[in-house]
C-alpha cells in the first residue's frame, strides 16, 4: 500500500515538474542577465562609503553568490583562518549575543567593496552596533583577492556575506 502511494507521488511529483519547469530549476543556477538593480539586496554605490575607482564588470548584473560560487583560498578554511589570525579587535559589547552579518561585492578581477554591516540579536530583530566601520572595512579589503564567480569559462560580479555569531560579546562562529 505505502509502495503505492509512494509511487503516486513520485509520478505527481514528476508530471508538476515536467509541466512547470521552472519549479524544477534549483537555487544554483546559470546567471540571468537582468537588470540586478531591480533586486531586493541591491547594494547601491554610496560615495561616502564606497571606493569610486572599484570596477564592476557589469553594474546592471551583479550574481548571488550561489550562483556563480566565488571562493577566498581554498575555501572555508582559509577564510577561518584568516579571520582567526587577524590583528584586529573585535570589540563587540559585551551584552551582544547575536550576528552580524558582513555584506560586499566581489568583482570579476577578485576584489571586493560596496561593504556593509547589519546586526541582529539574539531574537533576531535589527540592532544598531556601536562598530568601527572603516575598520570593518579594512578587515574584509585586507584579506586580498578572491577568486571571481565563474561560469561557463565567464567570471561575473558577485555579492557575498560573511556572518559572526556573537555570544555575551564573544566571537564564537564565522560562517562564509
Amino acid at each position: 500500500m505505502y509502495q503505492r502511494i509512494l509511487s503516486l507521488l513520485s509520478l505527481s511529483f514528476f508530471a508538476l515538474v515536467w509541466s512547470f519547469p521552472e519549479v524544477g530549476i534549483a537555487q544554483n543556477t546559470v546567471p540571468h542577465m537582468i537588470n540586478t538593480k531591480e533586486k531586493v539586496g541591491w547594494i547601491a554605490f554610496d560615495p561616502d562609503l564606497d571606493d569610486a575607482t572599484f570596477f564592476l564588470c557589469d553594474e546592471y548584473n551583479i550574481q548571488e553568490y550561489y550562483q556563480v560560487n566565488p571562493r577566498y583560498g581554498e575555501g572555508s578554511k582559509d577564510l577561518r583562518a584568516y579571520f582567526e589570525s587577524a590583528d584586529f579587535a573585535w570589540n563587540f559589547p559585551d551584552t551582544f549575543s547575536g550576528l552580524l552579518t558582513v555584506r560586499f561585492v566581489i568583482n570579476c578581477q577578485g576584489e571586493t567593496d560596496r561593504i556593509r554591516l547589519t546586526a541582529v540579536d539574539a531574537e533576531y530583530r535589527s540592532i544598531d552596533l556601536p562598530l568601527d566601520r572603516e575598520a570593518w572595512k579594512d578587515l574584509i579589503k585586507g584579506m586580498g583577492p578572491w577568486v571571481p564567480g565563474l561560469v561557463g569559462g565567464q567570471r561575473y560580479d558577485c555579492y557575498k556575506h560573511i556572518v559572526f555569531r556573537v555570544k555575551n560579546g564573544q566571537l564564537t562562529d564565522i560562517i562564509g
